[in-house]
């Protein structure tokens, strides 16, 4: 009796044996049918879906995915951790990479392990905010933007007319979340946001 889960399908990744010799996989109506069942069984044994591929019991979300999907700072530590850091001083963002393979990473811990850092532009900063952000189900304060991207609200708004009418987004002056729909089709939203 888990008080948290992550439930989301397949996706075939590059470097992978399933991605060099695929199983049979179902087409998208039968796939649209496993996604409404499954909900209706996670939600049947009480949970709530607070993040696109995340369920937790009331009041149990994972505090490290909330943080995640808020565009909060994190560490990663160990062979292919990711992180990412704010200067507090500059308002900066980075993002780091470990070396994936453990014994690369093992050769290289006492030095640098770090196998890229990408320092995010102000170009960057509105669709990185709102591919973490837009995950969550309850959306996110609008104030959040400015606080962790330095930007103003302008250039949120900006991005976001160029999805004004397509009944994806819920937006008010304090807070932004996608509609269903826009939970349902967050991939195709993001697509059009860049």
């Amino acid at each position: 009796r888990p008080d948290h889960l992550s439930w989301y399908q397949l996706t075939l990744e590059p470097n992978t044996a399933f991605y060099h010799q695929p199983p049979p996989v179902p087409d998208d109506d039968t796939v649209w049918e496993m996604q409404c069942a499954g909900l209706a069984r996670i939600e049947s044994a009480g949970f709530q879906r607070y993040e696109v591929s995340a369920y937790a019991q009331p009041g149990q979300p994972c505090r490290h995915n909330l943080n995640y999907w808020r565009f909060g700072d994190y560490l990663g530590i160990g062979a292919g951790a990711h992180g990412k850091l704010t200067d507090p001083e500059s308002g900066r963002i980075e993002r780091k990479a470990k070396r994936r393979h453990p014994g690369d990473y093992l050769r290289h811990r006492a030095g640098d392990a770090v196998s890229s850092r990408v320092a995010l532009s102000d170009d960057e900063l509105p669709l990185e905010f709102l591919m973490n952000v837009l995950r969550l189900k309850e959306g996110v304060e609008i104030d959040l933007f400015r606080r962790h991207t330095g930007l103003p609200d302008e250039v949120l708004a900006s991005t976001l007319e160029k999805v004004k009418d397509l009944d994806l987004l819920v937006e008010d002056a304090e807070r932004l979340c996608t509609t269903p729909r826009g939970f349902d089709y967050l991939n195709s939203l993001l697509e059009r946001l860049i």
